[in-house]
């Protein structure tokens, strides 16, 4: 792959010059905020397909967020929160937070809730109409800052804020515990499986979910007390962290490090990151870098002629080809990383996909890891000059076709997750796959099934019951729509 220079197309939005820039990279287009202003763009061209002036912004910094699907976009600036429609940017809704403070606003968009935090003050929103349905008023923790993220299995609002880290009920906005770090600056938070990590000050801490309980720590010596920013890997327990001009790749068990790298031509100001696709990306001082496994310099793009900030990182997939865009003091760039990366059959051949799922946790799955389990395999997409299935076996790495002599699969999808498939062992029956079983053994928010794959196609299986049909509803951002996967089939019993 590679950050390909020079970029495919470069943006001056009309702001104050060095402003910062926050962007999204999502499947309806590439969303830029700056100076109380939002803009969409085209994802290949960078066009400017629609502006949004945010009333009562008072010109300060937008902070954005996304579903999945890129349907609904959100914007927080200086106390306010947006909703807005792709396409036109209209607002669905706005809401004035009731603390009626300003300030950097922070907005996050998950399948348990739309929340918003200013000013040391965080709200649980209702989607259709931003009314606030619940708040946390992080009491006894001032007016900093509020970062925040979701575990993977939806049932801790991780919450950091001026050198403490907190774990939240994510519909009531309780507190399960709190956690007090190191002094009292900015937290970075990311949610992982059972665990929640921060940085703040210098240092990475992983958190026990259930009960805040520090389990590893990493110090980073020598890298002094600076804010650090985090990504978790989408497939692999590996933590990535960004601080003073340094790329840090650690174990996300016990923190050690796997690489540490200084990066060329480094400051000490903000290093930001994000988890491409095998490779990680990093940013400082006007300058991007792709990191591989071992922490090699894949590839790097310099853009100190524009500034010297930390740049905002957002890729996306989309039909197979893959961009990074950037967002860096009122400009925002787009580079063609070229294809996704292409496993290989066992002959050798590479597949064209039309399309690939996000993944961010496989081994979430409660029940074990997939991954070691043979035969298992992650739907990765369409064939597009075949129009057959494409799956790869996550024991070996190496991409196959699904059968097509009528086969029955079993599937699993997670929110925020990939579809694991597997050939139905003979003899096994539809109850050992059912969402009944599935809710019965505690497996909350994900959901299993069974579809039939023949040369004309496939079509999940699944029984006339309430249980059954939230459990396709669940399934259905996951999968290629296009292809009318959602057809009722047949019962297999």
């Amino acid at each position: 792959m590679g950050i390909k220079y020079p970029p495919a197309w470069i943006n001056q939005h009309p702001v104050v010059p060095g402003w910062p820039v926050d962007i999204l990279n999502t499947r309806t287009g590439i969303y830029t905020g700056s100076y109380g202003q939002v803009f969409q763009q085209e994802s290949d061209t960078g066009i400017v397909t629609s502006a949004k002036d945010l009333e009562d912004s008072n010109q300060e910094t937008v902070q954005l967020s996304a579903s999945p699907n890129g349907g609904v976009i959100l914007a927080g600036c200086n106390g306010w929160v947006f909703s807005l429609k792709p396409g036109d940017l209209q607002e669905r809704w706005k809401t004035r937070l009731p603390c009626d403070r300003g300030g950097i606003t922070t907005v996050f968009y998950t399948l348990r809730g739309i929340y918003a935090a200013v000013w040391g003050h965080l709200y649980r929103l209702d989607m259709a109409d931003g009314r606030v349905e619940a708040n946390n008023d992080l009491s006894g923790l001032g007016h900093g800052e509020v970062r925040l993220a979701l575990t993977a299995d939806l049932e801790c609002l991780a919450v950091g804020i001026r050198g403490t880290a907190l774990c939240l009920d994510p519909t009531t906005l309780d507190t399960k515990w709190k956690q007090p770090l190191r002094r009292w600056d900015v937290v970075s938070v990311v949610g992982g499986q059972d665990f929640i990590y921060a940085g703040t000050n210098g240092y990475i801490y992983a958190l026990r979910q259930q009960d805040g309980k520090e389990t590893a720590r990493n110090d980073l010596p020598q890298l002094g007390s600076y804010e650090a920013r985090m990504a978790l890997d989408d497939e692999r327990p590996i933590l990535y962290a960004g601080l003073k001009g340094y790329a840090l790749a650690m174990h996300t068990s016990d923190l050690e490090y796997i690489y540490r790298v200084q990066l060329p031509f480094r400051s000490d100001d903000l290093t930001t990151v994000l988890d491409g696709i095998k490779v990680a990306y990093f940013s400082n001082n006007g300058q991007v870098f792709e990191l591989d496994d071992m922490g090699s310099i894949l590839s790097s793009v310099d853009l100190r002629s524009y500034d010297s900030q930390a740049a905002s990182l957002s890729a996306h997939n989309l039909e197979g080809e893959y961009t990074l865009a950037v967002g860096l003091a009122g400009r925002s760039f787009g580079f063609d990383l070229g294809r996704s990366f292409e496993p290989l059959d066992q002959m050798g051949r590479g597949f064209s996909r039309a399309w690939m799922p996000d993944i961010t946790n496989m081994t979430a799955w409660r029940h074990y890891n997939p991954a070691l389990v043979s035969g298992t395999s992650l739907l990765q997409g369409i064939e597009s000059e075949t129009g057959k299935l494409v799956a790869m076996t996550l024991k070996s790495r190496q991409s196959h076709y699904l059968e097509t002599d009528g086969s029955v699969y079993v599937w699993t999808v997670a929110p925020h997750s990939g579809v694991v498939v597997r050939l139905l062992d003979e003899g096994t029956r539809w109850r050992r796959w059912s969402p009944e079983a599935v809710e019965k053994e505690a497996v909350k928010g994900y959901c299993a099934g069974m579809m039939r794959v023949t040369d004309r196609g496939f079509k999940l299986l699944f029984r006339e019951n309430e249980a059954e049909r939230r459990c396709v509803e669940l399934a259905e951002w996951a999968w290629p729509l296009a292809f009318g996967v959602m057809a009722e089939g047949e019962l297999v019993s």
